[in-house]
């Protein structure tokens, strides 16, 4: 009996390793399938990059147990300084834990004139429609109920956030189908969609690049306008 026991041990610890090894060797693949990206587009490669991760620690979405920031792609083009990054990180206790992986779009704000207020922009869940019925705070817009129903919006300056967030910002949102999540920490807006990853190819980087680039860009002519009219 002990020795069947003993089997049984040895034998999850091979499967383990195996499985292990192999995950290993897909990152290794994979970061190296996006450096070649990387140099191909004559953009930037860094395999990590921790000045990039002490600035997302700040996020709601970063999660301290088993996260990481990997495969990391600068981008100087178009009117940008951007980055597109994976990260990993794990909800859920240790029984029922689940690992997410995504890639996340940064845009540096640092040419702005105006400082952007701090904002999160995340998909409405049912959590959040019990937590409406009681009270939750969201900032909403009454010309746009679908986009109130859609999303949940937060920050401490709302008065701003609502000059940000005019007619036409509203409606390019609305025309994306996608659980976008957005925010603006310190000096950098972030874009992502939960558990959705880039392909290590170009036509998928590019057209990551620019889908939030044009998010971006909408944002920043909205606080040029926005300064304008409160002015």
């Amino acid at each position: 009996m002990e020795a069947l026991f003993l089997l049984i041990i040895i034998g999850i610890l091979i499967v383990g390793s195996f499985l292990l090894y192999f995950h290993i060797k897909r990152q290794k693949e994979r970061t190296k399938a996006f450096e070649l990206v990387a140099k191909a587009l004559g953009y930037s490669f860094r395999e990590t990059d921790e000045k990039l991760k002490t600035a997302f620690k700040k996020t709601s979405i970063y999660r301290s147990r088993g996260s990481s920031i990997r495969n990391v792609i600068t981008v100087r083009e178009e009117g940008a300084n951007a980055d597109v990054f994976e990260f990993r990180f794990s909800r859920g206790t240790e029984e029922s834990r689940r690992v997410y992986d995504q890639t996340v779009y940064r845009l540096r704000l640092t040419d702005s004139s105006t400082k952007f207020p701090e904002f999160l922009l995340e998909p409405h869940d049912f959590l959040d429609s019990i937590a409406k019925w009681f009270g939750g705070q969201s900032i909403e817009f009454k010309s746009f109920p679908e986009f109130s129903d859609r999303y949940r919006l937060r920050g401490e300056n709302e008065k701003m956030i609502r000059y940000l967030f005019n007619d036409e910002l509203v409606r390019l949102l609305l025309k994306r189908r996608e659980g976008l999540f957005l925010e603006v920490v310190g000096d950098s807006m972030y874009m992502y969609r939960e558990d959705h990853q880039a392909k290590p190819t170009k036509e998928s980087v590019q057209d990551y690049f620019r889908r939030y680039h044009s998010i971006g860009m909408a944002f920043k002519k909205a606080l040029e306008e926005s300064v304008s009219i409160q002015e």
